[in-house]
């Protein structure tokens, strides 16, 4: 009698422990995925050519390293990695990264990742409304070979949105660490599809830099840097042990007024459940 009942104690012990284990693991579609279906595109843009008239940029190139070895470590296939930085981030070749990116991923999961400048293009002229002066919202990431005064070689939003259009990926992520990149959720943001965006529509952003009184050593971007902060597990809201990338975009929000005050992130979410990398 004492044998089955210890073997009924033992029994209700491993169901419990099963159930734990069972309960940390991420209960979402991204879960089925497996790491051979998962493909990025990371372009990381700090000097650009003589034609933009914008700053140069401090950091991109850090931000999608950095990046680059947070995939890997989650088991991503570094093959189904594409890096652009700089002036392999051509206009050209960023179209040509997206098509590869859509068409490799039939069922899987796109990582589309853009750190550089953003900016209202060719549409993008200051109009008066109600005797209001304002920027039309036609938002644009600004490739490598951009000239900042025709905007030709600015890739808008539309033009994104008709690329990513043909896109068979069950799950497809866009992360915009770019000024205005809020924006790019009206053309953009459709089902099955997280966006994560450092700034709203109207918003500029920054990197390293003076913010007030305080300088930020970051060699990088403020909101990068937050999201890898807490993908490493601050941003493990739940307690789940798993760091989700809606948890990671939220944990930016909360934390980028610490940083960088008045500017305020958007997320776009349309993917059931949470997102995991």
């Amino acid at each position: 009698m004492k044998s089955l009942a210890r073997a009924r104690v033992l029994g209700i012990v491993f169901v419990t422990l099963s159930l734990v284990m069972i309960s940390a693991l991420p209960m979402s579609g991204a879960a089925a995925i497996p790491n051979n279906n998962k493909w990025a595109l990371l372009i990381g843009i700090d000097q650009y050519g003589p034609l933009c008239g914008y700053h140069a940029n401090e950091g991109c190139w850090a931000d999608v390293a950095r990046l680059h070895d947070v995939l890997v470590g989650h088991g991503w296939s570094p093959s189904h990695i594409m890096v652009l930085l700089n002036s392999s981030a051509t206009e050209a070749n960023i179209l040509a990264g997206i098509e590869w990116l859509t068409a490799s991923s039939a069922g899987g999961m796109v990582f589309f990742y853009f750190d550089g400048h953003g900016s209202f293009g060719a549409m993008g002229l200051q109009v008066k409304s109600h005797g209001v002066e304002r920027w039309q919202q036609n938002q644009c990431i600004c490739p490598y070979d951009v000239n900042t005064k025709t905007f030709e070689h600015a890739i808008m939003d539309v033009t994104l949105a008709a690329c990513f259009s043909d896109c068979k990926a069950k799950q497809t992520v866009m992360m915009f660490d770019c000024c205005y990149s809020g924006g790019f959720v009206d053309e953009c943001g459709i089902a099955g599809r997280l966006m994560m965006c450092s700034a709203a529509t109207n918003e500029m952003c920054c990197g390293s830099g003076y913010r007030g009184s305080n300088f930020l050593d970051l060699n990088g971007s403020v909101y990068t840097h937050l999201v890898l902060k807490a993908l490493a597990g601050a941003g493990d809201y739940n307690g789940n042990g798993v760091v989700s990338l809606e948890e990671a975009a939220q944990y930016a929000i909360n934390n980028i007024k610490d940083m960088s005050p008045g500017v305020n992130p958007v997320t776009y979410d349309d993917i059931a459940g949470e997102t995991y990398l």
